[in-house]
C-alpha cells in the first residue's frame, strides 16, 4: 500500500493518537495503524477506529481533564 499523500510505503506499526474532547483531552497510546516510511502519516482500520470512539465515549463521561490511555482492543 502506498501513502495517498506523498506515496511512501506503509507498513504496520503503532502510534499514539490525539484526541481533543472538547473539555478534556486524551492521548490513546500505541494504537495500531499504517504508518508511512518516508512522512510518517499513518491510517486507521475501520475496526480500529470503533474502538477508539468507544475509548473516547468512556473517556468523555469522566471529570478527567487530560488522560492517557493505552490501546487495547
Amino acid at each position: 500500500m502506498l501513502c495517498i499523500l506523498c506515496k511512501g510505503d506503509m507498513k504496520n506499526g503503532k502510534v499514539n493518537f490525539p484526541v481533543d474532547a472538547g473539555e478534556s483531552f486524551i492521548l490513546i497510546k500505541e494504537v495500531p495503524a499504517q504508518v508511512c516510511e518516508q512522512c510518517g502519516e499513518f491510517f486507521l482500520k475501520d475496526d480500529v477506529a470503533e474502538i477508539i470512539e468507544d475509548i473516547v465515549k468512556k473517556a468523555k463521561g469522566t471529570d478527567v481533564e487530560f488522560e492517557i490511555l493505552k490501546f487495547a482492543a
